[in-house]
């Protein structure tokens, strides 16, 4: 598929739902409520300190570029602690503030950036039909992560580059180094609280969006229930993973079908993933590819496991 056809596509997807929009607006009025309470009362809150502060992490980092393993071990920790969309944010922030596209940060970016732990507790396992068993599920959620982030690891380290030279965004080398080890505390903090204020008005337009494109799809009389789940899944991940506990199926099914959305993300963490790692230089079709992975070898866990 060309770009010309893309475009041509996006733009009849968009003329559609703005069509939507403006026949229905009562759905689209709820989905956009839902997606703002989801925003201000869950995401920002939980999200926004964590952001910030690791925006002023990031802008220190180019002092220990000696030491970058830490800076990765901080960056998928802090990502699989915070949970979405802070892992994609920190890779992008690294690669931002040292001017090249970091390979082993987009290598490992589709497994930092998952649900956070507050998430799954809080949320997923309520949706899910069976009680017992939360230690497998956790081991069917995690396992895969830390070992794809070990074979990412392993593959970079022994086989993909022993030597790499780094890729520059731009085709001028870096000077803005300098300046900004001369940046005050104040500056840095400033920087940190305005970038991660843009990063959170555009994840919140991001939410808004999909939850009115997952409101429009509850109200289709599917004549099965798990048509809707498997679409709101692939769509977005907190409503598809609510319709999904609802179906009609083997609990085990529902269990793993719950795992395997939770692994995925969904279109609507994709699109948050892409805006905030624009202009960054890091390719969002090889976190799709991430992420795709990571939701097969979860499969496999859930088969074994369950």
């Amino acid at each position: 598929m060309n770009l010309k056809n893309k475009k041509l596509y996006f733009f009849l997807l968009t003329v559609t739902v703005f069509l939507l929009f403006i026949i229905f607006p009562k759905i689209a009025f709820n989905g956009a409520l839902t997606g703002l309470k989801l925003w201000a009362l869950t995401i920002l809150p939980g999200l926004f300190p964590a952001a910030a502060v690791s925006s002023c992490i990031m802008a220190f980092s180019h002092r220990y570029s000696e030491k970058k393993g830490i800076i990765y071990i901080y960056i998928t920790l802090a990502g699989l602690v915070c949970g979405y969309p802070l892992g994609a944010i920190l890779a992008s922030e690294y690669c931002r503030h040292h001017k090249y596209k970091d390979t082993l940060c987009e290598m490992l970016m589709p497994f930092c950036n998952v649900s956070s732990p507050s998430f799954i507790i809080n949320y997923i396992f309520l949706q899910l039909p069976q009680t017992s068993g939360k230690f497998k599920i956790l081991i069917c959620i995690y396992a895969p992560l830390f070992l794809c982030i070990l074979g990412t690891a392993f593959y970079y380290m022994c086989i993909h580059e022993k030597s790499p030279l780094p890729l520059h965004i731009s085709g001028i080398p870096d000077n803005r180094k300098n300046q900004r080890s001369c940046l005050s505390m104040a500056d840095i903090i400033d920087d940190a609280i305005l970038n991660t204020a843009k990063n959170m008005i555009k994840l919140g337009g991001y939410i808004v969006i999909f939850s009115c494109i997952s409101a429009y799809i509850n109200v289709i009389p599917f004549k099965n229930d798990i048509v809707p789940a498997v679409i709101c899944g692939i769509t977005e991940i907190t409503n598809g993973i609510y319709i999904a506990g609802k179906i009609n199926a083997d609990k085990k099914l529902i269990t793993t079908f719950i795992i395997l959305i939770n692994s995925f993300g969904g279109f609507s963490t994709i699109m948050q993933t892409m805006g905030m790692i624009n202009g960054s230089g890091l390719s969002i079709r090889k976190y799709i590819y991430g992420k795709i992975l990571c939701t097969f070898i979860t499969g496999v866990f859930c088969i074994v496991i369950l």
